[in-house]
């Protein structure tokens, strides 16, 4: 009998969902409709572009926080773009975070590229495990390991108050987890690509979590594992992310849950991944919502000036379209001329009377309401734009207009 059985009975790669409840069935579900609705969101190029470096930046540093990393999600950015400030003091961070970058755009390049998407995608293996831990632990030098990156623990090791899996059953419970991902919790097909890709990529999470295979770096790579198995089976690379930021953010719970699921079982720390996921997906979901807003606005504007085309109806629509840097919140006179083309800001310093005729004429523009009493009712323009005690902005209410009605 292996050691493992006595020392360590929660490893015992079974999973049973009879017991799941509801909660955990209405998150999963809630998962797999927030995923949907991210997978169809159209950004232009740049913005998405954009979005997914904030995503990536997120994911590397959270991912590093919770084994101890100072750096800011600026310092992140800054060490994926080259620019950050070379430290004798943060090399250690820097390299860390350098290498969850290769990392996790290696895993990215060869489950997303073109001569992958056409078949099967790669999945885990003992050496692709191996090699992840290789990667994470990558040019640092840590004289208190005795085992390389990329090698098996040769020895015992302790996990806040509990210990990790007896080092000889190492390389079997690792090549069992590969096994069992796979072929025993293949019934987890039934479940739809999403679904199961999600429990999946938790389960390997949290296996990897239980067994220690490594004398450092299990963490970042059970994150790793985690962020393969969700790209391999669908989620989108923008979200692929979110799990280890909510990890970061709950780091407490995160501990906890790992913690209880060492006595309840693998769904004690389903149960908290799925939540936290769905609580990370729903932001994602509003951020890019709000993203579409200035895609939404210009086409509001070009609307209301179809077909004038005088050089009056010109300037008051390159206004409008100025007053996208006001969807957030409202502006001052200043920064609009600020923010507008330099031919229309002089044009409107030489003639001040001449901006505010302008912003009038836009706050009665626009798709017309029934006001005054019965019989005596006429139509009046809401107008594109408002003016607040912060200052002008333009009308949200007829942004959201666009979604189709539903009952709160």
């Amino acid at each position: 009998m292996r050691k493992y059985v006595s020392s360590h009975s929660w490893i015992d790669f079974q999973l049973s969902l009879d017991e799941a409840g509801f909660e955990f069935w209405r998150n999963l579900g809630r998962v797999e409709e927030s995923i949907w609705h991210i997978s169809r969101a159209s950004l232009p190029l740049a913005d998405a572009s954009r979005l997914y470096g904030v995503y990536l930046a997120r994911g590397v540093r959270a991912t590093i926080a919770i084994e101890g990393s100072t750096l800011t999600e600026e310092e992140v950015s800054q060490i994926e773009k080259g620019a950050f400030p070379k430290r004798a003091s943060r090399a250690y961070e820097e390299q860390e975070a350098k290498n969850i970058f290769a990392l996790y755009n290696h895993i990215a390049e060869q489950i997303l590229s073109g001569h992958q998407s056409a078949g099967q995608p790669p999945q885990i293996t003992l050496e692709t495990i191996k090699k992840y831990n290789g990667m994470v632990r990558a040019h640092i030098e840590d004289l208190e390991t005795v085992n390389p990156g990329g090698e098996f623990r040769s020895h015992g090791v302790r996990i806040g108050r509990s210990r990790g899996a007896p080092h000889v059953d190492v390389p079997y419970l690792t090549n069992r987890l590969c096994e069992w991902l796979y072929r025993d919790l293949a019934g987890l097909e039934k479940l739809g690509t999403v679904a199961q890709g999600v429990l999946r990529a938790t389960l390997a999470h949290l296996y990897i979590a239980w067994i220690h295979p490594f004398a450092d770096g299990n963490g970042r790579t059970a994150r790793a594992l985690e962020l393969h198995i969700l790209l391999a089976l669908g989620v989108p690379d923008i979200a692929a992310h979110l799990l280890s930021n909510y990890y970061h953010r709950t780091r407490q719970r995160y501990y906890e849950a790992l913690d209880r699921s060492r006595h309840e079982g693998a769904l004690a720390f389903l149960r908290y991944a799925l939540d936290g996921f769905r609580i990370m997906l729903r932001e994602q979901v509003e951020e890019i919502e709000r993203q579409q807003l200035p895609l939404l606005w210009r086409d509001l504007v070009y609307r209301e000036f179809t077909g004038k085309n005088s050089s009056l109806q010109e300037r008051r629509r390159d206004l409008a379209l100025t007053l996208v840097h006001a969807l957030g919140q409202p502006i001052s006179m200043q920064e609009i001329l600020n923010h507008a083309p330099p031919r229309l800001a002089l044009e409107y310093m030489e003639s001040p009377r001449k901006l505010e005729r302008d912003l009038v004429a836009l706050m009665q523009l626009g798709p017309k309401e029934h006001v005054g009493l019965p019989r005596m009712e006429r139509e009046v323009s809401v107008g594109i734009i408002q003016r607040t005690e912060a200052g002008i902005q333009p009308r949200l209410d007829l942004l959201f207009a666009f979604q189709p009605r539903s009952r709160d």
